[in-house]
């Protein structure tokens, strides 16, 4: 299940299903003694020696599940840590070796102190369990990966969650890894089926312990007759977020905002970008160059020869019209070809020939293969209504006169809520059911429903693939 190099090259251990730990030495690479006790760990999952050198750790057993320490040398037992939990699937030690941290399969983290192995730590924040830990290379953050589709940055004085970052995993088993860099704030995830690997470039000092968040439905609840009906009728809009564009895509605003930070940077070294929005950076961006400029960039770094995913084959077979906000090529891609073909508004222009009966697609905030659409700075926001009115007026309509589908949004987009808020004032006692798809705690869910939304609590990404299984 896996193994590692003791610090200094001189040993290997090895961590199997049915030997435990094994140890190699490098001179010869002859198999060593046994280690004092072994066989209270078999199966071992995960194996780590200290980075002092003088410990190594592994996790596994089953009745009950446990965590031995070894001396690296004598392989004498140091100590056998037995917490109230499932399978340890995964270990990680400090850099200063004055820690170590253990993932379970009920997505549950321990952490103790090595100095008197107290527990200094109990970590409940992940659904599924946890496939994968690593700390900082400064430790100031443990980072642990669930196959529940997050990875979490934990700050190590607080002990709280400092951010969590969407990549879904490969589901439930030992394959879905993360590292740090050696040297920088930098970390390394490994996603889906092996095939999305992610490097996340982290700003520390623009990070404060979140608090807690409560817990929130981690299950997909049922999609509701009335929707699914609806949908067969092709009588509902989709209006779709970037949440069901990331795992295709593989770029995030954070990561199109961070290529906008670093060439400023390049120019102004003391660039502090930590307290600015993305709209605040890509108005500064272009007051370096031009709008057009600030455009074409844009343009450059989203990726246009994806292929679309589920989602979006999914979206175009069960919606007559799609308003999105992203600038990427996935729903053209998903529709390539298909009959009667579709319609494309992008420019305030086009809604000029938008036909009540045939099927189109409103990119509301532009197009990556059309860089002079892209909206992107405050300004572009703020005159939106100057600039669009003829589309705002077709996405006003729709939203007037349809049931509506948000899926990938947070909702937390202040020109989208304004957009709805509007519709929603237009509509009156003549409401037609909103919904929106995701995961909220209480208190969201609730604000969203005063709002007159239908809250389904589910995976946005692969909620469209669901319901298309349900309308079938």
């Amino acid at each position: 299940h896996a193994l590692a190099w003791d610090p200094f090259g001189h040993y290997i251990a090895v961590a199997g299903h049915t030997t435990g730990v094994q140890r190699f030495s490098a001179e010869g690479w002859h198999a060593q003694p046994n280690l004092e006790r072994m066989d209270t760990l078999e199966p071992a999952y995960s194996v780590r020696w200290s980075p002092d050198g003088n410990l190594l750790a592994a996790s596994g057993g089953r009745l009950p599940p446990s965590v031995n320490i070894w001396n690296g040398r004598s392989a004498r037992r140091e100590r056998q840590l037995l917490p109230d939990t499932d399978t340890i699937l995964t270990i990680a030690w400090s850099h200063d070796s004055a820690l170590l941290a253990a993932g379970s399969a009920g997505g549950r983290i321990d952490v103790w102190s090595t100095r008197d192995w107290r527990s200094v730590r109990l970590l409940n924040g992940q659904a599924d369990q946890i496939t994968d830990l690593d700390f900082s290379y400064d430790d100031q953050f443990l980072s642990s990966k669930s196959a529940d589709g997050t990875v979490v940055l934990w700050d190590t004085r607080s002990w709280r969650e400092v951010v969590r970052l969407p990549d879904p995993g490969t589901g439930h088993g030992l394959f879905a890894p993360l590292a740090f860099h050696p040297k920088q704030m930098m970390l390394a995830t490994l996603g889906r089926n092996g095939n999305a690997l992610r490097i996340w470039e982290i700003n520390a000092t623009s990070m404060t312990p979140k608090p807690r968040p409560r817990a929130v439905p981690q299950k997909d609840e049922p999609i509701p007759p009335h929707l699914v009906n609806a949908v067969k009728e092709q009588r509902v809009i989709l209006f779709a977020g970037a949440g069901i564009s990331i795992e295709a895509l593989g770029v995030t605003t954070l990561s199109v905002r961070q290529g906008l930070v670093q060439d400023i940077k390049k120019q102004h070294s003391s660039y502090n970008d930590s307290q600015r929005s993305f709209e605040e950076v890509a108005d500064e961006w272009a007051c370096l160059h031009d709008l057009l400029t600030l455009q074409n960039k844009l343009a450059a770094l989203i990726p246009q020869d994806r292929p679309p995913s589920l989602s979006h084959v999914a979206a175009v077979k069960l919606f007559p019209k799609i308003v999105t906000t992203n600038w990427d090529l996935l729903f053209e891609e998903a529709y390539r070809g298909t009959e009667p073909p579709w319609q494309k508004l992008v420019a305030d222009t086009d809604a000029d020939n938008l036909n009540a009966g045939s099927r189109a697609l409103l990119k509301i905030h532009g197009c990556a293969s059309q860089p002079a659409s892209l909206i992107a700075t405050s300004k572009q926001f703020e005159t939106y209504h100057l600039t669009h009115p003829r589309l705002l007026k077709c996405v006003g309509q729709l939203l007037e006169g349809y049931p509506t589908l948000f899926v990938g949004y947070g909702l937390g987009d202040e020109h989208i809520r304004r957009v709805v808020s509007t519709a929603a004032h237009l509509r009156g006692d003549r409401a037609y059911r909103l919904y929106v798809v995701g995961f909220f705690d209480d208190v969201r869910a609730n604000l969203l429903r005063k709002r007159q939304f239908e809250v389904i609590q589910a995976d946005a990404s692969s909620f469209l693939p669901r319901l298309a299984a349900r309308v079938r």
